[in-house]
């Protein structure tokens, strides 16, 4: 979580050989295929994987296992994709097995025509040092352009203090480099800590005694700490503020030991280093504590390590997914003291472990920044409910940054997303915080971790409110339905025309047998009226065969190549349903 505004890094000339001179790419539009979905309500067991397979264009694409994990409303399995050994960049296909029995697979449209390979233009050594790290991996790859299959190669570079950048670069050309960081036995003891932050809870704005004055407390900053209760291990005589989940750590510059304690009690102000220690430890993990109470115990996976005295005192703090670390800096206002910006952080290590990607482009980097905010914000409405409109309340807000806002009405379809991924956080912000109001903390937290897991690299914003809703069909069978479209609604995310209903179903025209299409057996037709036209196209739309109908039930079959169909069916009144067939 950067306090200002992050733009895409530009490269120098140095980084292209005498070889080429063409500008390196930045725009995250220009890749990248769109994703689709394929679902069938009532999933028979068979093999996803082959109707997986059956939904990509060439035969010779195979999948390899990324990640599993668990969630309330079912198994999700993230797979790499890969052609002749070469992994795809940036996208992913991912399974979902639902416990209502039904499936939904996420897939990249990709193009069938594979361009050859080019001599590498690019001098990965110069670009390493450019970038201030000690390392690299390079893996042979392949990236999807708008109408072409480019094959290159997929870099990571590590430094210090967390330093993981990514990219893929091809001929002369780079894609996507992007900061993969994400900024922003047990005894119980006690500390005085913020809830969630000295501003919020005294409901006043920055200034005044009400002000960082160089770490210096005063009696009013130090009447906002509250007696609270948490759990430590405790070892050979010492607690140390250390579980399963999270872990107080010293591993960036300045070197700051970790508070301990001989006894179950952490007292501090915040003129003392134990303070900010004491402060993220607390609301980490009892947040953790809490999303493990609504069943998200499998993310994000790991214990994440936290150096609250991180960065050589700068004034940022961020999320490194290759470490399982989060480092917070001290300058301004020091960042564990606001628990916005613990739970924000933390926020990015949930998204890291339920996500099929980790390596973010488009709009996708900024949504989740906001998706994060929504989840400090709701967590500090826990605590109070003042200033319920900003985001880093205590931390920004100030002399040091502006912090950001969760109070917007702006109109989606006009915006355009640029390099600055915080631009346009408080949009999505705002669309989660409704749903919450108009629900409840618990279920609007519940729907969207849940929707975590179908986020993929390149989502937009419609995407993951129609993810929201998806969510909440998994989990309560879509009894929150117009709370959220309205709330997506009110800010044109979504058209107000949207329905989770395939078209053509309100006039009584349903298709059965769909997973036996597969396996050659016939697609049976049934409808309220008399039937009469059908045309099954190619995704293409491609006319592939089309006929006459009577009656109010048929059966049809085709002599097709495997792959992904779209079946018109007409009644005699002229109404039209479209289904996706997949044979």
């Amino acid at each position: 979580m950067f306090k200002k505004a992050l733009y895409l890094l530009l490269l120098s000339p140095a980084l292209l050989s005498a070889h080429g001179n063409k500008t390196p790419l930045h725009n995250s539009q220009a890749y990248g295929s769109p994703m689709l979905e394929y679902r069938q309500d009532h999933f028979s067991g068979e093999s996803a994987l082959n109707l997986a397979l059956g939904l990509l264009p060439d035969a010779n694409w195979t999948l390899e296992l990324n990640k599993s994990v668990q969630s309330p409303a079912g198994q999700h399995e993230h797979y790499d994709l890969l052609l002749e050994g070469r992994k795809l960049a940036f996208q992913a296909l991912s399974l979902h097995y639902y416990q209502n029995g039904s499936l939904l697979i996420q897939y990249p449209d990709l193009p069938k025509q594979l361009s050859n390979l080019e001599e590498l233009k690019i001098d990965t050594t110069a670009m390493r040092l450019e970038l201030d790290c000690d390392r690299m991996n390079s893996e042979a790859g392949i990236i999807a352009l708008q109408d072409v299959l480019m094959p290159g190669f997929s870099l990571d570079f590590f430094g210090a203090e967390g330093a993981h950048y990514q990219a893929f670069v091809a001929g002369a050309e780079i894609f996507n480099l992007a900061d993969n960081r994400r900024y922003a036995s047990d005894s119980t003891c006690t500390a005085n800590i913020f809830l969630p932050d000295p501003l919020s809870t005294a409901n006043v704005n920055y200034g005044g005694n009400y002000s960082d004055n160089n770490d210096a407390t005063n009696s009013s900053l130090n009447a906002q700490r509250f007696l609270r209760n948490f759990t430590t291990s405790f070892d050979n005589g010492v607690f140390k503020l250390e579980n399963a989940d999270i872990k107080i750590d010293d591993f960036s510059a300045p070197s700051v030991a970790p508070a301990t304690s001989t006894i179950p009690v952490f007292n501090y102000t915040r003129a003392d280093d134990e303070f900010e220690d004491v402060n993220a430890f607390f609301h980490l993990s009892h947040y953790k504590n809490y999303i493990d109470s609504l069943g998200f115990t499998s993310i994000p996976g790991s214990q994440i390590s936290i150096d609250v005295h991180a960065l050589s005192d700068a004034d940022q703090s961020y999320f490194s997914p290759a470490e399982s670390r989060i480092y917070m800096g001290e300058g301004g206002v020091d960042d564990a003291e606001d628990a916005d910006v613990v739970i924000h952080e933390y926020g990015h290590s949930l998204i890291s472990g339920a996500a099929a990607n980790t390596n973010r482009i488009s709009e996708r980097s900024g949504m989740e920044e906001a998706i994060c905010d929504y989840f400090a914000i709701s967590w500090s409405l826990v605590f109070s409910p003042n200033q319920r409109d900003r985001v880093f309340n205590w931390d920004g807000h100030n002399s040091f940054w502006p912090g950001r806002s969760a109070s917007s009405t702006k109109d989606y379809q006009t915006l355009t997303f640029n390099s600055n991924i915080y631009q346009h956080t408080d949009l999505m912000a705002s669309c989660l915080l409704e749903i919450r109001d108009n629900t409840s903390r618990q279920i609007a937290d519940k729907i969207i971790l849940e929707a975590l897991f179908t986020l993929q690299n390149n989502s937009t914003y419609p995407d993951f409110a129609r993810m929201v809703i998806q969510a909440d069909a998994n989990l309560y069978g879509g009894s929150h339905f117009q709370v959220i479209k309205t709330a997506f609604v009110r800010r044109n995310v979504l058209s107000s025309d949207f329905s989770l209903e395939e078209p053509g179903n309100p006039y009584g025209i349903r298709l059965f047998n769909t997973l036996g299409f597969v396996k050659g057996e016939s697609l049976t037709l049934e409808s309220d009226d008399s039937l009469s036209h059908y045309t099954l196209r190619d995704v293409q739309g491609r006319l592939v065969q089309d006929g006459s109908l009577e009656g109010r039930s048929a059966e049809l079959n085709f002599s097709i190549s495997t792959g992904l169909y779209f079946l018109e069916v007409q009644n005699l009144k002229g109404e039209k349903a479209s289904f996706k067939v997949l044979k």
